[in-house]
């Protein structure tokens, strides 16, 4: 079987277009990690009618490998560079095999490299590329454990280092921030490994500079055992290279917290806790009891104005009183100010997350499911969101509730994406990129007061290719990181249905492959006609996205008498039959527009059939039915008054 090397150099759904330095052309099936310009490796069964593509683009190739050879060289030197900028930190993990994780900004492997013979062991055949960090550590650990690294009856020691890529643009705009990035990263994955383990761990996790990294390979260990070794000579415990080399990552550890231990025995006893005495009152001495002394009263004697004095003895009257003891007033303690109640405190009930509406459109639109998701961090690649959204990469998402900053202080909102969103905090829009690019640090700044519930709604829509969207902050007392589960609060949910009676389910559609109505490739029921695809097609059954045509028939039944009018909007071309009557014929239109009918009257319960043409001939594709009638205002017409037969 012949084997062909050559550069991608166009895409489709589901093949690509490579050529090769011979100048030939080929058309094959395209995997998840292709891209415009990569070089791949394939043979006769990956090709789709060769013959067909090398006539068809036998100019175009010529051309582009003309183009090619000239940029080779460039791109031989460059790539090295291109790839070192997407790296964007370092994670080992020791256990005795010993590996090292290269993660970019979306904590995604990049690659694994082994940095002992255990860990050759352990890494043959196995495939990180593309997981998440967290899930990769997961899977390094289960590796470990079944091949016997591991005994989970005893305890196990693990270390984990993480160093910045010092050439990526972010550490050298600010790197004390993405230090700060790594230290969390590190946190989180002690954490992770001390809940998913189900064993004793010991696990010391270490931040490092980039020069730390570089002097470790420089004296052939691991970054994080020369992390620690570093600690230790620190702290005064000597060691020697060759013995750093031969130890374990369990005596390396061991050795490390017995100088954590001899450091805090050798400052000194723990602080002693002073009792406050309350202060009181002593009660008062109480005063004895003392007799009153006797009064004695001496007579005087009397003058009569007139009379001659006569000196009578006068009679000498004594007084006696009975001892009376008198009791002196005690004195009274001044009065104590009335105790407050103490308030309760007050109970901060934790988040559970934001309410998520899901829309099988780019442009909110097509509501089919409500849920509350626990933070904002998804990818979900090429696939859906929820088995209820159609598995053809074009669908949005609107998030709302309440936002619980921790800290009065200005907060700066960070979000990566891909495609579209858009951010408002205390309904104040903060960020504003409603687009079809891709970015990893979209940001948007508000002052924000602890412990204040703020309104939050983010929007987001996906217009093909891979899905996600992470939702960050940071603060002078926050890190950047994911903003956590207990600071969300979700909205109450929001009624997207209508009301309207009816027990229909849909209309019957086939999808087909070009935009004449063939080349038929699906069948099925919609259950609406609300459809905004942007770029992309109805689905992967579809190979050229922007050149597709759909047929939808079936009935519709309205639910009272009188006139109704009917809307089509479309993107590029479309006609509408109503009981076997063509009302809208704007099948060549090639334009963005929106045709109505005349008012048609019909009667409540009786069925009527309907069938609704559409095709896109380029670019972005959508399509919608509405009605307006008796009580109806314009608005798509509802699932319950479509019916496929």
């Amino acid at each position: 079987m012949a084997t062909y090397r050559g550069l991608i150099f166009s895409l489709d759904k589901k093949s690509a277009v490579v050529a090769t330095p011979q100048n030939a052309v080929y058309k094959i099936n395209r995997t998840s990690t292709m891209y415009i310009g990569k070089e791949v490796v394939f043979t006769d069964k990956d090709i789709i009618n060769h013959k067909y593509y090398i006539k068809r683009y036998l100019a175009a190739a010529a051309c582009f490998c003309l183009i090619i050879s000239i940029a080779a060289s460039l791109i031989a030197n460059f790539s090295k560079n291109l790839f070192t900028m997407q790296e964007y930190a370092y994670i080992c993990m020791d256990i005795n095999p010993s590996v090292e994780f290269t993660i970019d900004k979306l904590q995604k492997v990049l690659k694994v490299n082994s940095l002992n013979k255990d860990a050759e062991v352990i890494l043959s055949g196995e495939n990180f590329n593309g997981l998440k960090l967290e899930d990769a550590f997961a899977k390094l650990y289960g590796i470990c454990k079944d091949k016997a690294f591991i005994n989970e009856k005893s305890k196990v020691y693990i270390l984990i280092s993480g160093a910045a890529n010092p050439d990526n643009k972010e550490y050298k705009k600010q790197a004390q921030r993405e230090e700060d990035v790594i230290e969390n990263i590190l946190v989180k994955l002690k954490e992770n490994i001390k809940k998913t383990s189900g064993s004793d761990t010991d696990i010391v996790a270490l931040e490092i500079e980039p020069k730390t990294r570089t002097q470790a390979f420089e004296q052939g260990v691991s970054p994080a055992k020369f992390a620690l070794y570093s600690e230790i000579i620190k702290n005064g415990r000597d060691i020697s290279i060759e013995e750093l080399k031969g130890a374990s990552t369990e005596e390396l550890v061991k050795i490390y917290n017995d100088v954590k231990k001899s450091i805090e025995s050798s400052t000194g006893a723990k602080p002693t806790n002073t009792v406050i005495e309350e202060n009181t009152i002593s009660p008062s001495h109480t005063p004895e009891l003392t007799p009153t002394p006797s009064v004695t009263e001496t007579p005087t004697a009397s003058v009569t104005e007139g009379f001659a004095s006569l000196a009578t003895p006068a009679e000498q009257i004594v007084i006696n009183t009975q001892n009376i003891p008198v009791k002196t007033p005690e004195p009274k303690p001044w009065p104590q100010p009335e105790m407050m109640p103490k308030p309760a405190p007050i109970q901060i009930i934790p988040g559970t997350g934001l309410r998520g509406d899901y829309f099988d459109n780019i442009d909110l639109t097509n509501f089919k499911l409500t849920r509350v998701d626990k933070t904002i961090d998804f990818f979900w690649g090429v696939n859906s969101p929820a088995k209820e959204i159609r598995n053809d990469e074009s669908y949005s998402v609107r998030w709302t509730g309440k936002i619980r900053p921790l800290y009065s202080e200005e907060y700066t909102f960070y979000i990566s994406r891909d495609n579209g969103v858009r951010l408002w905090i205390d309904n104040k829009l903060i960020i504003d990129k409603w687009d079809n690019l891709v970015g990893l640090d979209e940001m948007g700044k508000i002052y924000l007061e602890a412990g204040k519930l703020y309104d939050i709604k983010l929007e987001y829509f996906n217009n093909t290719g891979n899905g996600f969207v992470k939702l960050e902050w940071s603060s002078a007392s926050t890190v950047r990181s994911i903003v956590p589960t207990e600071c969300l609060y979700p909205a109450e949910p929001k009624h997207y249905g209508s009301s309207i009676p009816g027990k229909g389910i849909g209309l019957f559609y086939e999808y087909f492959d070009e935009d004449n109505l063939t080349n038929p490739k699906e069948k099925g029921i919609d259950s609406v006609i609300d459809f905004n695809w942007g770029v992309g097609s109805p689905s992967k059954s579809i190979n050229q996205d922007q050149k597709f045509s759909v047929r939808w028939t079936g009935f519709i039944q309205v639910p009272y008498d009188g006139d109704y009018v009917f809307y089509v909007s479309y993107d590029d071309g479309a006609s509408l039959w109503i009981d076997r009557q063509l009302l809208i014929d704007k099948w060549t239109a090639s334009e963005i527009n929106t045709a109505k009918t005349e008012a048609i009257s019909l009667k409540a319960g009786q069925r009527v059939e309907v069938m609704l043409l559409y095709r896109n001939t380029g670019l972005a594709g959508s399509i919608r039915l509405e009605w307006e009638g008796p009580g109806i205002e314009r608005s798509v017409v509802p699932q319950s008054c479509l019916y496929p037969r």
